[in-house]
């Protein structure tokens, strides 16, 4: 079976102006004669839904990324309490409190334990932070706290307001155990 690389081409050509301009779809496929009539008709009717439900699907996969594998990630908990974590082991798997819902609001949380070789270099840290009145550069309102227990806690109840983002960590000290609970309302 030979393939005629033309025609090939032509195909490609015009799948992408199906998907990304419908009418130079129908135009090359006049031209070059292409696909039957009724199949051009019919292909150029439904290019705009096609497009719509690959634009919903992207929207989609991008939500999905950012809620499970983005928020609550070790990079945002860093930037947003300003310390560098130990190496750590997820102890109790991600899970869902609240959500998602259709406007984006949910609660996640997960533990981890710490490692405890530098634990103490840590815990200095963390100190540190207590000690100034804002905990990063971009001076939104978060604080430190230790418990009745002598665990620290971590609130920040939101970088922007209108995202209303939360991170909320208690650090348990004897076990170098980690409770994170992130989410967005």
């Amino acid at each position: 079976m030979k393939i005629n690389t033309p025609t090939v081409i032509k195909s490609l050509v015009l799948f992408v102006f199906w998907l990304v301009f419908p009418p130079l779809f129908l135009l090359f496929s006049f031209i070059w004669k292409m696909p039957r009539l009724a199949f051009r008709i019919i292909f150029t009717l439904l290019a705009p839904v096609t497009l719509f439900f690959l634009v919903l699907g992207a929207v989609l996969v991008m939500n999905f990324y950012q809620v499970h594998f983005v928020r609550g990630a070790r990079a945002e908990i860093e930037a947003k309490t300003g310390l560098d974590f130990p190496s750590y082991q997820t102890v109790e798997k991600r899970h869902f409190v609240y959500g998602p819902t259709f406007m984006g609001d949910f609660t996640l949380e997960y533990s981890v334990k710490m490692d405890t070789a530098e634990i103490g270099n840590f815990y200095r840290q963390v100190e540190k932070q207590m000690e100034k009145s804002k905990c990063n550069s971009t001076g939104s309102d978060c604080s430190w706290a230790v418990d009745e227990n002598g665990n620290y806690r971590f609130n920040s109840p939101g970088i922007e307001p209108a995202t209303q983002e939360t991170l909320e960590l208690v650090i348990d000290k004897t076990n170098a155990v980690v409770k994170i609970t992130c989410g967005s309302w």
